[in-house]
Parts: C-alpha cells; structure tokens; sequence
C-alpha cells in the first residue's frame, strides 16, 4: 500500500512539473512582447508635397482610447488631428488646411491592445508646389508688375531627439521573469507536500 502511494504522488508531482513548465513556456514570450512602429505616411526624414492625411502602422493591435495625433508645421503652430482607425494595428487622421511649410513633426499617441502607452514623433518637411504664373495674354496693353510676396523662412523647432522612436511605459509592463518564478515556487511547493505526505506515511 505504502509503495502504491508513494507511486501515485510520484506521478502527480511530474503531472505538475509538466504544467509548470508549459506555461512558462507558452506565456513568457507573450508577456515581454512589445507593439512596434512599423512605418509612418509621411516617413521620418522625408519630403512631401502635398499633405492631406498622416497614417501610422504598428506590428500589433491597438485600443481606440487614448490615442492622440498633432501636427508642429514649419511656424512652431500645433494642428490638433481627429485620430481614426483604418483598421485594428494602424492610426490615421485627416490634415486640415493652413499647415506652414517647412520642417514639420508629427506628434503621436496610440494605446497598445494591452493597455501599455506608446508615444514618438516623426520629423519631415512639408514642401508644398508653388503655384505656376499664369500665361501671358495677347491683349498689347501693359499690365501692372506682379506683386510676389517671398514666404517668411520656415523655423525649424524640431527638437534633436530619436524621432520616430517608441517609447514604452516600462513601469506598467509585466516583468518578464515574474512567470518563471511563479512556475518554480509552484514546483518547490508540489514537492514539499509529496515529502511530507512520505514522512507520515513512513511514521
């Protein structure tokens, strides 16, 4: 009796061994996973000529909470943008009118599907087409000179930083290691109760 007893608590001592191990395995990749920036509409460092709508794709879901959108154009002057959600793992929004040219940023801040914020800015220079002087008419009689006005020069208020980069609440995420610990001390305490059970069977 004494060795079918010890036999069967050897038995569930592995038992939960192995489903120790399984979830450290199967849940410690998922809870250091992090939602990453994949690719920007504009892109960092690029040039564009017309601006009507910014666009931002990530490796993972996102909430529709908490996510806000500005545009810093060429004068220093914040555009705040409407955020929508093309689809579940990108961010959009429509640019209004009377942006400034010149080196611009766009200001973000989404909320991953597990609740972590992210944040960055993407540097660019908005360089809007200048319209082309009309055709000249067959009418002889001279017309005034155009008066042209030369555009104020474009101030560059972007700040020198890693644009583009995310940045990741650290202090809201999972710690990593916590799961493998868990899974241990729930091994350590399956063997403690096999030994005790042991020693009173023996007594």
């Amino acid at each position: 009796m004494r060795s079918l007893t010890f036999a069967r608590l050897t038995r569930a001592l592995l038992v939960s061994l192995a489903v120790a191990v399984t979830a450290v395995v199967a849940l410690g990749p998922a809870a250091t996973a992090h939602t990453e920036l994949r690719s920007t509409t504009p892109g960092e460092g690029e040039t564009v000529e017309a601006l009507s709508d910014v666009t931002l794709d990530f490796s993972s879901g996102l909430l529709e909470i908490g996510a806000e959108l500005s545009i810093v154009d060429g004068g220093g002057e914040t555009h705040v943008l409407e955020p929508t959600f093309p689809s579940e793992t990108s961010v959009a929004a429509a640019v209004p009118g009377g942006i400034a040219p010149g080196d611009a940023e766009l200001v973000w801040r989404v909320v991953a599907e597990d609740g972590h914020p992210l944040q960055g800015v993407v540097a660019f220079t908005y360089a809007p087409v200048e319209a082309a002087d009309p055709a000249p008419s067959d009418d002889p009689s001279p017309e005034p000179a155009p008066i042209s006005a030369e555009p104020s020069p474009a101030v560059d208020v972007s700040p020198e930083s890693d644009m583009g980069s995310v940045d990741v609440d650290e202090s809201e995420e999972f710690p990593g290691w916590a799961l493998p610990v868990i899974g241990l001390a729930l091994v350590a305490s399956a063997a403690v109760a096999v030994l005790v059970v042991i020693r009173r069977g023996r007594s």
